[in-house]
């Protein structure tokens, strides 16, 4: 699985991904574009 995006943000790198997800409010959740051997869709992941 590839990360392309959070938050509708480009994730070019584990650098970017970590700026981005320390940005958000984790209590909301995070939406992620991902890529799989499936395809690419949207998953969206929050702590219950």
């Amino acid at each position: 699985m590839i990360v392309l995006e959070a938050e509708r943000q480009a994730v070019r790198n584990i650098d970017t991904f970590k700026e981005i997800i320390n940005d958000i409010d984790q209590g909301k959740g995070i939406l992620l574009l991902i890529r799989t051997s499936n395809g690419s869709s949207y998953l969206f992941l929050q702590e219950n």
